[in-house]
């Protein structure tokens, strides 16, 4: 049976909640969802916001959600995990000022075109290009 690791590396997104991500369980997925990150998706905005920074992302799990060092290393480690494998590095990214939490995508063509992760009150950006 593929490690809870892999099988998210290897998964689109979708709809999945926030304890699905490696590291998080019930007691930190609740303390996320109080912060309004619900989604797995939301998750990956953070990390976005963060600068795709493993260990900016930990210290936010550990100083503001409360997860133990590893589990914190764990999903960082996950994100950009999932981040590299589906991502890639054709981006562009730019931070504006909003006041809510939601993940959108674009699709052309059938391919992912633009994905937006709003959470608290900055926005991420990516635009792909063929």
């Amino acid at each position: 049976m593929p490690r809870k690791s892999d099988k998210f590396v290897n998964e689109p997104l979708g709809e999945k909640s926030v304890q699905q991500v490696p590291g998080i369980g019930n007691a930190i997925g609740n303390r996320l969802n109080e912060k309004g990150i619900n989604q797995a998706a939301q998750l990956e905005g953070k990390f976005l916001m963060e600068g795709r920074n493993e260990q900016r992302m930990a210290a936010f799990l550990k100083e503001d959600v409360g997860a133990h060092a590893n589990h914190a290393a764990d999903t960082a480690r996950a994100l950009k995990n999932w981040d590299d494998r589906n991502m890639g590095q054709k981006q562009h990214t730019e931070v504006q000022e909003v006041k809510e939490v939601k993940m959108t995508r674009e699709f052309r063509d059938g391919q992912l075109y633009k994905e937006q992760a709003v959470v608290k009150d900055q926005r991420v950006e990516r635009v792909y290009k063929k």
